[in-house]
Protein backbone atom coordinates (compact mmCIF):
# COMPACT_ATOMS: atom_id res chain seq x y z
CA UNK A 1 0.00 0.00 0.00
CA UNK A 2 1.14 3.48 -0.83
CA UNK A 3 1.44 6.22 1.75
CA UNK A 4 -1.35 8.81 1.53
CA UNK A 5 -0.14 12.42 1.53
CA UNK A 6 -2.24 15.25 2.87
CA UNK A 7 -2.12 18.87 1.84
CA UNK A 8 -3.14 21.25 -0.90
CA UNK A 9 -2.46 20.74 -4.56
CA UNK A 10 -0.96 23.52 -6.65
CA UNK A 11 -4.24 23.97 -8.53
CA UNK A 12 -6.17 24.44 -5.28
CA UNK A 13 -3.67 27.02 -4.02
CA UNK A 14 -3.79 29.00 -7.25
CA UNK A 15 -7.61 28.89 -7.25
CA UNK A 16 -7.78 30.25 -3.71
CA UNK A 17 -5.30 33.03 -4.52
CA UNK A 18 -7.28 34.04 -7.62
CA UNK A 19 -10.52 34.13 -5.62
CA UNK A 20 -8.95 36.23 -2.85
CA UNK A 21 -7.50 38.62 -5.41
CA UNK A 22 -10.90 39.06 -7.07
CA UNK A 23 -12.49 39.72 -3.68
CA UNK A 24 -9.83 42.32 -2.85
CA UNK A 25 -10.34 44.07 -6.19
CA UNK A 26 -14.09 44.32 -5.58
CA UNK A 27 -13.94 45.45 -1.93
CA UNK A 28 -10.96 47.85 -1.97
CA UNK A 29 -12.82 50.79 -3.58
CA UNK A 30 -15.60 50.47 -1.03
CA UNK A 31 -13.13 50.72 1.85
CA UNK A 32 -11.50 53.88 0.53
CA UNK A 33 -14.63 55.96 -0.09
CA UNK A 34 -15.21 59.27 1.64
CA UNK A 35 -18.16 57.73 3.50
CA UNK A 36 -15.90 55.13 5.09
CA UNK A 37 -13.34 57.80 5.96
CA UNK A 38 -16.11 59.88 7.55
CA UNK A 39 -17.16 56.95 9.72
CA UNK A 40 -13.55 56.39 10.80
CA UNK A 41 -13.15 60.10 11.66
CA UNK A 42 -16.41 59.98 13.62
CA UNK A 43 -15.15 57.02 15.66
CA UNK A 44 -11.83 58.77 16.33
CA UNK A 45 -13.61 61.89 17.61
CA UNK A 46 -15.85 59.79 19.85
CA UNK A 47 -12.80 58.04 21.29
CA UNK A 48 -11.11 61.41 21.85
CA UNK A 49 -14.22 62.69 23.65
CA UNK A 50 -14.28 59.62 25.88
CA UNK A 51 -10.59 60.07 26.65
CA UNK A 52 -11.12 63.79 27.38
CA UNK A 53 -13.92 62.95 29.81
CA UNK A 54 -11.81 60.29 31.52
CA UNK A 55 -8.84 62.67 31.78
CA UNK A 56 -11.04 65.43 33.19
CA UNK A 57 -12.50 63.15 35.85
CA UNK A 58 -9.10 61.73 36.86
CA UNK A 59 -7.18 65.01 37.03
CA UNK A 60 -9.91 67.50 37.91
CA UNK A 61 -8.70 69.74 35.08
CA UNK A 62 -10.78 71.32 32.37
CA UNK A 63 -10.38 69.54 29.03
CA UNK A 64 -11.39 71.13 25.76
CA UNK A 65 -12.00 69.13 22.57
CA UNK A 66 -11.73 71.16 19.36
CA UNK A 67 -13.08 69.48 16.23
CA UNK A 68 -12.58 70.75 12.67
CA UNK A 69 -14.66 68.47 10.45
CA UNK A 70 -13.69 70.32 7.28
CA UNK A 71 -10.01 69.55 7.85
CA UNK A 72 -10.65 66.14 9.47
CA UNK A 73 -8.75 67.12 12.58
CA UNK A 74 -9.31 67.43 16.30
CA UNK A 75 -7.28 68.54 19.29
CA UNK A 76 -7.46 68.09 23.05
CA UNK A 77 -6.42 70.99 25.27
CA UNK A 78 -5.82 70.93 29.02
CA UNK A 79 -6.32 73.98 31.21
CA UNK A 80 -5.33 74.56 34.84
CA UNK A 81 -7.58 73.00 37.43
CA UNK A 82 -9.76 74.88 39.87
CA UNK A 83 -7.14 74.53 42.61
CA UNK A 84 -4.46 76.16 40.47
CA UNK A 85 -2.78 72.86 39.74
CA UNK A 86 -0.84 72.66 36.51
CA UNK A 87 -2.46 70.41 33.92
CA UNK A 88 -0.09 70.91 31.02
CA UNK A 89 0.07 73.37 28.18
CA UNK A 90 -3.09 75.44 27.97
Amino acid sequence: MGMRQSGWTLIELITVLVMLSALAIVTYPRLTTSETQAVVFHQQVLNAARYAHQLSVQTGCDVQLDVDAAADSYALRLRNGAGGQSCGAG
